[in-house]
């Protein structure tokens, strides 16, 4: 998944997953299916999980909040994303800063906030503000504080109030917050520090679970990112540190804490962890099947096809597909019933194409970006496409192998909101498509879907409405107004308001979206 705003999201193969936490009574092993929205047989039309990602950054350019997330459709949201290390930029993005706008500067390995305006220090919906409350009475370093946890934290735990079937997990990393993963995990002190700290954070911020989005263990992710060869099985000793260190606040919290992860959708990826040890200890993995073709390619294919098509010009287009990836996590000892599909709402597009084939598996220049979200070219969520899709100059077209569609313009000037000149070729998912995978997902008998992100639907949930009525279910309903009451703390986690900000309240106020 990715993280931010103006300049990219990648969640790039990035497929991002996620794990949900076990029963505090089991110490090494994921909880069983007690733990799962509905009941019934894992697989079964109202049993399938339904995990959505809201973006930190989505109340900034993109003005969601959470208020507008259709909470009593789903079964999981998580919230991308903490940090756990000092702030670093990498390419323009990955700041995390305090409330007072200073860096972040939490040892490594200390699961903390990253934007504290948007996660507890007070930005909570349009209007900026909680009635009735200063930003001071929000900050634990302030006289004034009134021991409460304010922004999207503090709204998300007034939603489970309303929707008491609801699960909140906290992302951990994402594309820009995973520079540091290899080095934590490869050293027994910063895998505790770092699983205390999630547990922690979890707990403080009254969070069900934590999601790992490691991206990505031994190979990829992005640029100035550290990787080893030891990352595979680090990766595992990570996750099982963090399972204990849950299971141990469980208990004292007397509660269940879930565990997953985002993992790649990348076939050719997979032999990057070890599967079967993974999936012991995750309740759950998302799997990020999309981001497979782009603008950082040369020859347009899809973002997030299902299956292969064969008249695609190369292997590596064929095999990137969602079939593909389960196949493979499948066959490397992943319980089907594990695994969540990643759908995105979102789609990718490249400019200067060749104009054969309607655009598609047609060479463009490297990094040449069409129509995007503003300042955001290359990338457009799919509630932004509406001018495209109405727009006579643009053809739609649906590809029967890979059941996705795409959109073709072959003319040569420059959209206002591209990054280079036509042709363009846009890559996306539409509600057909979606429900086909969502479908998919049924008659495979796999855990559910998980889509990237909330903020990429339109206003009437056009997209959600398809994986519900793909599951037999009732039609996404806008949400009732949420409590205006500031949210509490949890009362053994409360801080003593003239102890300063902790290691846990640290966070960020950058100005980004995805």
């Amino acid at each position: 998944m990715h993280r931010n705003g103006s300049m990219m999201a990648i969640k790039v193969g990035v497929g991002c997953a996620v794990f949900a936490l076990l029963l505090a009574a089991c110490a090494s092993t994921s909880s069983d299916s007690s733990l799962r929205v509905g009941e019934g047989e894992a697989g079964a039309n109202n049993d399938m999980d339904f995990v959505a990602y809201f973006p930190e950054w989505g109340v900034y350019s993109s003005k969601y909040y959470v208020r507008d997330i259709p909470a009593s459709s789903l079964s999981a949201v998580n919230y991308a994303f903490a940090t756990f290390y000092p702030t670093e930029t990498v390419n323009g993005q990955g700041d995390c800063k305090n409330l007072d706008g200073t860096p972040v500067s939490v040892p490594v390995g200390t699961v903390a906030p990253c934007d504290a305006w948007a996660d507890w220090g007070g930005f909570s919906d349009a209007s900026g503000a909680w009635p009735g409350y200063t930003w001071a009475m929000c900050d634990p370093s302030s006289n004034n504080y009134k021991g409460a946890i304010c922004g999207s934290f503090g709204k998300l735990i007034e939603l489970k109030k309303a929707n008491p079937n609801l699960k909140t997990i906290i992302s951990i990393g994402g594309w820009t917050l995973s520079l540091k993963f290899s080095e934590v995990a490869a050293d027994s002190a910063k895998r505790k520090l770092f699983a205390d700290s999630a547990a922690a954070f979890a707990s403080k911020y009254q969070f069900d679970g934590v999601d790992i989005d490691w991206e990505f263990p031994v190979e990829g992710g992005v640029a100035g990112m550290a990787h080893s060869p030891s990352d595979k099985g680090n990766f595992t000793l990570l996750l099982q540190e963090v399972r204990n260190s849950l299971n141990a606040q469980g208990q004292k919290d007397a509660k269940t804490y879930q565990l997953t992860a985002a993992l790649s959708g990348n076939p050719n990826m997979i032999k990057n962890i070890e599967v079967t040890k993974v999936a012991d200890l995750l309740d759950y993995a998302n799997l990020m099947t999309y981001d497979s073709n782009g603008a950082f390619g040369t020859v347009t294919a899809f973002n997030a096809p299902l299956s292969p098509d064969n008249a695609a010009p190369d292997p590596w287009i064929r095999n990137q597909t969602v079939e593909s990836a389960v196949d493979a996590y499948v066959a490397a000892g992943m319980p089907k019933s594990k695994i969540n599909v990643g759908l995105p709402y979102y789609g990718r597009s490249m400019g200067q194409v060749a104009t054969n084939n309607d655009g598609l598996y047609q060479a463009f220049p490297q990094n040449a970006t069409g129509p995007g979200n503003p300042g955001q070219p290359g990338m457009i969520n799919y509630k932004n496409l509406a001018p495209y899709l109405s727009n006579s100059r643009w053809t739609q077209h649906t590809n029967s192998a890979s059941q996705v569609p795409w959109l073709w313009n072959s003319e040569t000037s420059t959209d206002p909101n591209a990054g280079s000149s036509g042709p363009y070729f846009i890559t996306y998912d539409d509600p057909t498509s979606i429900a086909t995978k969502t479908k998919y997902a049924q008659s495979e008998g796999l855990g559910g879907v998980m889509v990237w992100d909330l903020s990429g639907d339109t206003d009437d949930y056009t997209l959600t409405n398809a994986v519900l009525q793909a599951f037999g279910r009732a039609a996404a309903e806008k949400p009732a107004p949420l409590n205006e009451a500031i949210a509490e703390t949890n009362p053994t986690q409360a801080q003593d308001s003239s102890s300063g900000r902790g290691e846990l309240n640290s966070g960020a106020s950058k100005n980004q979206g995805p």
